[in-house]
């Protein structure tokens, strides 16, 4: 809970990371996730500029979201970079073709950058939030990116603890919200989901969160999908299903689960 945070931390997010200081959206000036039904819940899309969190559980469809959104980025020749502190190269490419977004085609136009930053791969002397931020940044200007995915952001968390950690966040989110990209951050959620969660010093920092989970309706379990937040637009923030299928995922914006 944000009474949790110290005063002075709680005022270091007033003051550097006021959500009216953010770019103003317009009818024209928002960017589609691509998500069948899901933008129509945005009234268009996501406002252009925004950092969104996208929390989640195990198995709900986080990472098909976030290669869904940079693959209707290239679709519109707005160019992305995928952080993965997870999943290596190979499999991202592949996981992509599986839905028929072709990443690798991308790369190779200029148009895609993959930064591999995961613990499994890099060295631990040479796993830093510096050089995260260096290797996203290099990416960006690289192929000009419109939009950044940064997939999971608790992977780089985990290396720190209390005091250190919050500075690592202001650091992220003050760097990331320097290239002047639509960017999502994903989460994951603990296995008691929404209701249980501590919310964490992101939730307020991002101009979005956007929370997909299982719900029990009836004696089935769904998966669903809702805003939490997203300033400067109209949204639907009624829980909807959604369904994951080869082509990705596609939400049901006149449906509700009760």
């Amino acid at each position: 809970m944000q009474e949790d945070l110290p005063a002075k931390i709680k005022e270091r997010m007033r003051r550097v990371y006021n959500p009216l200081n953010s770019v103003r959206s317009s009818d024209g000036n928002r960017v589609p996730t691509g998500i069948p039904g899901f933008d129509e819940m945005l009234s268009g899309g996501v406002p252009r500029g925004q950092l969104a969190l996208l929390l989640g559980e195990a198995g709900v469809g986080k990472t098909i979201f976030s290669s869904q959104f940079l693959a209707a980025g290239l679709s519109r020749g707005e160019n992305g970079v995928y952080v993965s502190l997870k999943d290596s190269k190979s499999r991202f490419m592949a996981q992509g073709k599986l839905s028929g977004w072709d990443f690798e085609s991308a790369e190779r136009d200029g148009k895609f950058a993959f930064v591999n930053w995961s613990p499994l791969e890099i060295e631990e002397d040479d796993f830093s939030v510096d050089g995260f931020l260096t290797a996203t940044e290099r990416s960006v200007k690289s192929v000009n990116a419109v939009r950044i995915v940064v997939d999971p952001l608790d992977i780089l968390r985990y290396f720190y603890f209390d005091k250190e950690e919050r500075k690592l966040i202001f650091r992220i989110f003050r760097r990331i919200n320097r290239f002047n990209t639509t960017s999502i951050f994903v989460m994951s959620l603990t296995d008691g989901g929404v209701r249980s969660r501590q919310v964490q010093p992101e939730e307020y920092l991002a101009q979005s969160i956007i929370v997909m989970q299982h719900v029990f309706a009836g004696s089935t379990m769904e998966r669903t999908i809702r805003v939490e937040k997203m300033l400067e637009t109209p949204v639907d923030r009624t829980p909807r299903p959604y369904r994951l299928s080869d082509r990705g995922i596609e939400v049901y914006p006149r449906e509700s689960v009760i």
